[in-house]
């Protein structure tokens, strides 16, 4: 070493003799040539590094967020299970019908899951009794009978000694080559085991997102999972690796503790949430490993891949290698958080925007420039704060900190429109400390509007945002009106602008969600009435835009200031209880804010609440309408009505709780509840009733959609004592008006079976009369709301044109609603072969109606 030194300093006496003084400028400028091509290559090693961060970073960040909402679903799937009426029933009585219905529940659940491979069913003593495999996307076969124990296996006693609302959960395991996740549930009734469900789902969905990357080829990372002592992996031939040495796994671990370079993202199975058990530590440690020399020798930066080069520049280009140093420098100073983050930014629906420490726009992504209306060129070096941001109505951002900010942010388009955000703000510093830069995220605002009971949870965060905006105006009572459009399937801003562009008074136009667009305006010179009409008027002219689909729909929803709603919080808070009752009533969907609403939603909740009550403890009981031939004067069949009696809530109308079992998951339970107690109570009278006597049943949407369900109901039927020809199913619109095809082919179905298809409700859809021709149905039911205001307000001439198109379509008619002799002459009058109401008979009772039609 010291005789290396020697010969340097030998070498440079040489130079500054030969030189003279010219040797003083050669050799400052190949000190400085050589440390700015130093600085270069730590400049590259930079941004290798913080891309290859960002990059591991995203990845691990979306296979957690996808691995933890596959768990979630898998946990949500088994508690629908437990909580299904069937699960119920057979837990308070284990009869063999009840076993037969829980089995048929876990089969067309089964159907439903393709991730499900197995499900059984155990003794309390471990025995397998019962099994449903699947052998592909499409065939399952079923197995009863003694098929093994798992009295043997170690997690067995764990299981036993399990609370009530626990569930066990397997480690990753191979089964005939696939990978394999069980969930245990014991099923519990007053305390005693009763019996346990054991369900095997596939783990591909959890595998895939490793497998996918390694299909992707993503550049220098290697995605793995650790989980109780094994290592699973794929290699680019997507072929599945599984390690066991303990060596190894623990080598992955040390680096995951000590190596920059491999980074890991636990999800642990042990919730508190979710009530997880696992036998031992269980959790998914997924990794990335981050092969650093691979994308050095990948990358274009030559000063790294071939060290040689320095010494050839140094000859070569001396003179100028100095000026070059220090551009390449610059522009890397500059672009630096550019290229650490252009990954991110460009593959995400969020506004990303960097800045410099002036906050002058360096950087955009495409949704930035889409949401807010401008083109690169036109941000490119602007002010941020000036161009969108609006500092007046979110606190300071202290430029100094090293702390991410994050706050709600209501942000201004090009037009004009406010946008509420989601904005985080992130300092990050080049390679001179000096330089920074500034990362803006807008992202879609996490706050609750679809849901009014979740709302209630998060009210004063939601209330906040809108105050800080809204404020901007003042409120004046008798004046200020608040409007909220949910739009689907369109492009709220470009609705927002046509607003803005018929209507010139109003203050505020803002785009809460993607979804929801909020007016704000003060009018004294025009009534709210004459504003809401106008409002209409845009929605029927805008939907037949050129650029506006068919599928266009939406909510309105609007409220005005008053001496009750004399605050923004009660503004906005009447506005989104009026979206909930909007949306529980589609027939409506502009809703003017009342009072009386508040009682409404607490009665929907009331209701909801005693709904499983209703079903366990069997609170509702039939009545039946009698329907009547004009001409013979005999009745030929009878409407199936639901009724509810609830401890208490005392009696409900069906007005009320149909609507809210149609959109809760009891749906799947109401028609086939309903036509088992209609055969319960005709059956003792089978033989008594008249010939071609029918039975009409009223079928929900949900069931006459699903095939298997039909099939369902048409099984129910077959097993009772009451022949297929005797029932008549009733539909509304909303059964066909989607599928024309797909509703003929189920009427076939039941035409088949002998049950007749009668349409409920004619005449309230705006599309039924040009559906009517083409769908195979045997009766039409006209609603009450045609006929009940004859003669005294309505000549009946609608009515007649109705009448008179469903006969010529070859169809029967049952009018519904006579009430008075009046409507009976004119039903007369007009043919119409059937009716309905309290004239003929109101509902009764089964033995009522059975001395009705055999007096």
């Amino acid at each position: 070493m010291i005789k290396r030194i020697k010969h340097i300093l030998k070498g440079m006496k040489e130079t500054i003799l030969h030189f003279g003084l010219i040797s003083l400028i050669i050799i400052p400028v190949f000190i400085l040539l050589n440390t700015l091509l130093y600085i270069g290559i730590n400049i590259q090693e930079d941004i290798i590094n913080t891309s290859l961060q960002a990059s591991a970073n995203s990845e691990l960040s979306n296979i957690t967020l996808f691995v933890n909402a596959r768990i979630d679903a898998l946990h949500d799937d088994v508690h629908v299970i437990v909580n299904a009426n069937e699960t119920n029933e057979y837990l308070h009585d284990q009869s063999i019908n009840n076993l037969n219905q829980y089995q048929a529940m876990l089969y067309r659940i089964m159907e439903s899951k393709e991730s499900f491979i197995h499900i059984n069913i155990i003794e309390p003593t471990g025995d397998i009794v019962y099994e449903i495999e699947r052998q592909s996307h499409e065939i399952l076969t079923t197995t009863s009978g003694y098929l093994g124990s798992i009295a043997s296996e170690a997690y067995y006693q764990s299981v036993l000694t399990m609370d009530e609302g626990q569930i066990f959960v397997s480690t990753l395991y191979l089964n005939e080559g696939q990978p394999m996740m069980t969930y245990i549930k014991p099923l519990y009734m007053d305390d005693t085991l009763i019996t346990i469900l054991s369900i095997e789902v596939s783990a591909h969905q959890i595998l895939s997102v490793i497998e996918n990357y390694a299909d992707e080829h993503i550049d220098f990372l290697h995605i793995g999972l650790i989980n109780h002592h094994t290592l699973w992996s794929f290699d680019m031939n997507q072929q599945l690796i599984i390690f066991t040495d303990l060596e190894e796994i623990n080598a992955i671990l040390n680096r995951i503790d000590t190596n920059d370079y491999t980074i890991s993202e636990i999800i642990d199975f042990n919730d508190e949430q979710n009530h997880f058990v696992t036998l031992d530590d269980n959790e998914l440690n997924f990794y990335v490993d981050m092969h650093y020399q691979e994308a050095v020798n990948a990358s274009s930066y030559y000063l790294l891949r071939f060290p040689w080069l320095i010494a050839i520049i140094n000859l070569v280009l001396l003179g100028f290698i100095s000026v070059i140093a220090n551009l390449v420098k610059s522009r890397n100073d500059d672009k630096i958080l550019t290229n650490a983050n252009i990954y991110l930014s460009e593959q995400s629906s969020d506004a990303v925007v960097v800045t410099s420490f002036d906050s002058k726009i360096t950087y955009t992504n495409q949704a930035f420039l889409r949401n807010y209306e401008y083109h690169h060129d036109e941000v490119i070096h602007q002010n941020l704060d000036e161009l969108i941001s609006m500092p007046a109505l979110y606190p300071n951002y202290d430029k100094s900190s090293q702390k991410e900010y994050i706050y709600f942010n209501w942000t201004k388009t090009r037009s004009n429109i406010y946008l509420l955000r989601h904005l985080r703000i992130k300092r990050e510093s080049a390679v001179r400390k000096s330089r920074r830069h500034y990362i803006y995220v807008y992202s879609e605002p996490k706050i609750e509007l679809d849901d009014y009971q979740k709302y209630i949870t998060k009210k004063e965060e939601t209330l906040i945002t809108f105050r800080s905006l809204l404020g901007l105006e003042p409120l004046i009572i008798n004046q200020t009106i608040a409007i909220m459009f949910k739009l689907d399937e369109t492009d709220t801003i470009k609705f927002a602008e046509y607003i803005m562009l018929h209507c010139h008074d109003i203050n505020i136009v803002a785009q809460v969600k993607h979804n929801y667009l909020l007016l704000y305006l003060n009018h004294a010179t025009k009534s709210f009435e004459q504003i809401i009409d106008e409002l209409e008027l845009l929605l029927e002219r805008y939907r037949y835009l050129p650029y506006v689909g068919q599928d266009f729909s939406h909510l309105f929803v609007a409220s005005k200031a008053d001496e009750h709603i004399n605050t923004i919080d009660k503004l906005m808070d009447s506005l989104i209880l009026s979206l909930e009752i909007a949306r529980s009533n589609p027939q409506n969907p502009h809703v003017i804010y009342d009072e009386r609403m508040h009682e409404q939603i607490e009665r929907e909740r009331e209701i909801r609440n005693e709904l499983f009550n209703a079903f366990t403890n069997d609170e509702f009981y039939m009545v039946y309408q009698p329907q009547m031939h004009l001409r013979t004067k005999r009745f030929f069949g009878v409407e199936s009505l639901l009724r509810w009696q609830n401890e208490k809530l005392g009696f409900i109308s069906p007005a009320e709780f149909i609507p809210i079992i149609e959109n809760s998951y009891f749906v799947n339970q109401l028609t086939a509840m309903v036509l088992k107690k209609v055969i319960r109570d005709f059956e003792p009278y089978r033989n008594q009733l008249p010939k071609k006597f029918r039975i009409s049943i009223n079928i929900t949407a949900f069931d006459f959609k699903d095939y298997d369900m039909v099939m369902h109901l048409i099984e129910i039927i077959e097993e009772s004592e009451l022949p297929s020809d005797r029932f008549i199913f009733e539909i509304t619109e909303s059964h066909y008006i989607d599928n024309i095809e797909k509703t003929n082919h189920m009427v076939d179905l039941l035409h088949a079976k002998g049950i007749l298809i009668a349409i409920d409700d004619f005449g309230t859809g705006y599309s039924s009369i040009n559906s009517l021709k083409s769908i195979k149905i045997d009766l039409v039911k006209l609603d009450r709301s045609f006929i009940k205001d004859y003669p005294n307000a309505d000549n009946g001439d609608m009515v007649k044109t109705i009448i008179n198109l469903i006969h010529g379509l070859k169809k029967t008619v049952i009018v519904e609603g006579t009430e008075t002799q009046a409507h009976m002459d004119f039903c007369d009058e007009n043919h119409c072969e059937y009716v309905q109401g309290y004239y003929v008979s109101k509902p009764v009772s089964i033995s009522e109606v059975m001395k009705i039609i055999t007096s």
